[in-house]
């Protein structure tokens, strides 16, 4: 039975991507958002996204407003989730989880009724606390997709990796989890120890949408903003939150193999709290040390990366996480067939499960600057040819392995076929 046609209901529970975009995970959320109508024609939907207020610097009305046309245009609804933060706290801590779990599903039990099949698609941690709360409702099948792990995210942070090792060791007969990809796969298998039978892939992907076109005024306007309309020099780029196990301070050590004269390192990363406003200033501070031109910017901007990886002045992307569970970027510029930058990633998680080493992108050992920067050397003295040739590798791997749509509809109908097995 193909799963597009089995429930009456489905709600999608999100954190980011409907008031607006901070994260990758909000952006690749949107791309949920824009596939579920195709994905569910027959099925009454409901996107529940955490309340975000306008007073929070985190919204977008540019991003929101695009979200609420596909409402509109694909006949969806939407049902904001309270976490007692008054839309002021979109992501929180163990506490919001646990208010916004709670709120989420008991709305969804406001609908179930004998004759009526619902699902709820739960995405990232937020809403791990669904799982027990929604195990026994009648006619309820859950599927919870993380992100993210307290033990890969927040070492240090053992009461969240208490809760997911709980909820992960009873993972109710209506419920499966989606893995977006193998390494987070054995993640969960061997840290957390989930059965392997729970467990259905939800891999991540891309839309059509990602190839478009931008609007020339939002192309003007970002390469003015980043000094490309002025500066000649070549770029490295890199972008995410401004954290630690992100890696950028490896980047900015190995930039100084590059002469400034010639190269600069533009950083779009996301200051959302006291520690992450702590990292950016220690990575300006090592690049005056370092000598390295570093411009940053520490809003995420969600149009910036399509922007970026097309530019003709840019000659990577660098992707220099210490740890990470995926990792969209390598995904995303491999998709888009205008893409024009070479990625460069750490072999840190999920990275090099995406990127093959010399065939569509470079790798190098993480957290060492001297392994990135023979890598940056390497790819700044690669010959046309050479590069158009790992383009055209990376963006036919990409259209085998990243469709989401596919990867979409694969794994509704393995885990309708699981959860009636």
């Amino acid at each position: 039975m193909l799963a597009r046609g089995y429930y009456h209901k489905i709600f999608l529970l999100i954190h980011d991507g409907f008031y607006c975009a901070h994260t990758g995970a909000g952006v690749h959320n949107f791309r949920v958002i824009k596939l579920l109508r195709n994905l569910f024609p027959f099925s009454d939907i409901e996107i529940c996204p955490i309340y975000t207020s306008k007073l929070n610097n985190d919204y977008q009305p540019h991003w929101h407003s695009k979200v609420l046309d596909i409402i509109n245009k694909d006949n969806l609804k939407f049902y904001p989730i309270d976490n007692n933060s008054n839309g002021m706290n979109r992501y929180g801590g163990l506490r919001e989880w646990c208010i916004e779990s709670q709120n989420a599903a008991h709305h969804i039990l406001n609908y179930v009724k004998n004759d009526k099949n619902i699902l709820c698609i739960s995405i990232d941690t937020p809403f791990i606390q669904t799982i027990p709360i929604l195990a026994n409702a009648n006619n309820v099948h859950h599927l919870h997709i993380p992100k993210s792990s307290g033990i890969i995210h927040s070492p240090e942070n053992q009461s969240r990796i208490l809760l997911e090792r709980k909820i992960y060791n009873h993972i109710p007969d209506n419920t499966r989890i989606g893995e977006i990809g193998r390494y987070m796969k054995k993640h969960l298998i061997t840290e957390y120890g989930l059965d392997k039978d729970k467990i259905v892939p939800a891999h991540n992907g891309c839309i059509a949408e990602d190839c478009s076109s931008l609007e020339k005024s939002l192309t003007k306007y970002l390469e003015k903003k980043w000094h490309l309309d002025t500066d000649d020099r070549k770029v490295i780029c890199a972008y995410g939150r401004s954290i630690k196990y992100k890696g950028f301070h490896t980047l900015v050590n190995a930039m100084s193999a590059l002469p400034n004269n010639h190269y600069r390192l533009l950083l779009n990363a996301n200051t959302d709290s006291i520690e992450s406003e702590k990292y950016k200033a220690s990575l300006i501070e090592l690049a005056k040390r370092k000598n390295v031109s570093l411009e940053i910017h520490t809003k995420f901007d969600p149009y910036f990366p399509k922007f970026i990886r097309r530019h003709n002045k840019t000659i990577a992307i660098v992707v220099p996480s210490l740890s990470e569970p995926f990792g969209l970027i390598p995904s995303e510029t491999f998709f888009d067939p205008k893409a024009k930058a070479i990625i460069i990633c750490s072999n840190a998680g999920g990275l090099p499960y995406q990127v093959s080493n010399r065939i569509t992108g470079l790798i190098f050992e993480r957290s060492s600057p001297e392994s990135l920067m023979s890598t940056l050397v390497n790819v700044c003295s690669m010959s046309l040819n050479d590069r158009n040739r790992m383009l055209t590798s990376a963006h036919n791997f990409a259209l085998k392995n990243f469709d989401l749509e596919n990867n979409l509809l694969r794994c509704f109908d393995k885990f309708l076929q699981s959860i009636n097995s």
